[in-house]
């Protein structure tokens, strides 16, 4: 038997190195996991959004931005078969 694995009551249980047994270090890791990957993207949105907000001003660009939207979310409620 490999000493990553052991037995307990007939059940395998296999440890992984990476992986802290402490459920607060792993839920301390993935929340700054997201927050690395989440900052960046909200930043990038939200300065997405700021450019697009001189774009729209006029009536008709905002318009055809308003179809095209909708048209995108009635395809992606479209089933893929």
């Amino acid at each position: 038997m490999d000493q990553s694995q052991s037995l307990d009551n007939g059940v395998q249980h296999q440890h992984h190195d990476s992986l802290s047994d402490n459920l607060s270090v792993n839920a301390l890791w993935l929340a700054g996991l997201f927050y690395v990957i989440d900052v960046p993207c909200h930043c990038l949105l939200a300065g997405f959004g700021m450019a697009m907000r001189g774009v729209l001003t006029a009536p008709g660009r905002l318009r055809q931005f308003n179809i095209t939207m909708a048209l995108l979310l009635v395809l992606s409620l479209h089933p893929v078969a």
